[in-house]
């Protein structure tokens, strides 16, 4: 600990940059300085320092929710040693050294991911941004204001016509149905964390809204179901034409990598989504592709 908050010596496997712009969270803004986010309703402040990471407004009280939210207390190196036995894997590894899962709070990950649905990163980021605005509470931090994501009960409570200010097109539907089944307890996102990767998953589909890829989004970023292997329009490229060498069923790509990788799938898909995406996608800066 610090006077300025948590100061994480010789950080190795985490690069900010790689982490809140790898696609897997929507809320954390680059201002220049470093990343602003939110973590248990308090603005946390993320920096790279040269070899160090300063993690900024955290109490003592506090450091136990900041080290589970950035996965601190698991071992990248131990991961990446038993994903080593793949060449390329290893090649998107050494791109993506700083990557990281992050573990998100459930019901913001489970509204994100419904809004991500046939969307693009900056589409996504700002109906994010305008839910929490709209929904959330107000923090002020160094002069500027911040909005917590709205709570289960809040969204319940609000017709689908308002939820279509926020820009989020025929999802206001599916994000308003999401709501009532967590808030009335039809859904029991914490529940979900103790049960195994196949039933957990069949719960969540049933929600509207959510299908393979949605669901194994919410599984692994927020649930910790690192089985769950995401294929969206990046990840069936590179894994058709690294590994599969022809057209199968985006649900049999999933099957492939969790015989392939096994319980540590979830790892492996967002090392290839990062290298495949940015590297041999060619990227621009609006979150579009060339």
């Amino acid at each position: 600990m610090t006077d300025l908050g948590l100061l994480i010596k010789d950080a190795n496997n985490f690069e900010p940059y790689q982490v809140f712009e790898s696609g897997q969270c929507f809320r954390w803004e680059n201002d220049g300085d470093g990343y602003a986010g939110i973590i248990k309703d308090k603005v946390i402040k993320v920096k790279k320092l040269d070899r160090d990471i300063l993690i900024e407004n955290v109490s003592k009280e506090e450091i136990n929710d900041v080290i589970y939210y950035f996965d601190l207390d698991r071992d990248y190196n131990e991961i990446k040693g038993k994903l080593q036995f793949d060449a390329y894997l290893r090649e998107a590894m050494e791109y993506g050294s700083g990557l990281r899962i992050l573990n998100q709070e459930p019901f913001e990950c489970l509204i994100s991911y419904i809004v991500s649905s046939n969307n693009r990163i900056p589409q996504i980021k700002r109906v994010v941004d305008n839910l929490s605005k709209m929904y959330g509470k107000p923090i002020k931090y160094r002069g500027k204001t911040y909005y917590t994501f709205p709570s289960p009960d809040v969204l319940a409570n609000v017709q689908i016509c308002e939820v279509q200010e926020s820009r989020c097109g025929f999802r206001a539907e599916y994000i308003c149905d999401a709501a009532k089944r967590v808030a009335w307890g039809d859904l029991d996102l914490s529940a979900l964390k103790g049960q195994d990767y196949f039933t957990a998953k069949a719960e969540l589909m049933k929600v509207k809204g959510i299908g393979e890829k949605v669901a194994d989004c919410i599984l692994l970023y927020s649930l910790q179901k690192y089985e769950a292997f995401p294929v969206d329009v990046w990840v069936n490229r590179v894994m058709t034409e690294i590994y599969i060498h022809q057209k199968i069923s985006l649900k049999k790509v999933g099957e492939f990598a969790r015989e392939r990788f096994g319980n540590l799938a979830g790892f492996a898909q967002l090392y290839l989504f990062y290298y495949y995406r940015n590297k041999r996608g060619g990227v621009t800066n609006d979150g579009g592709i060339n």
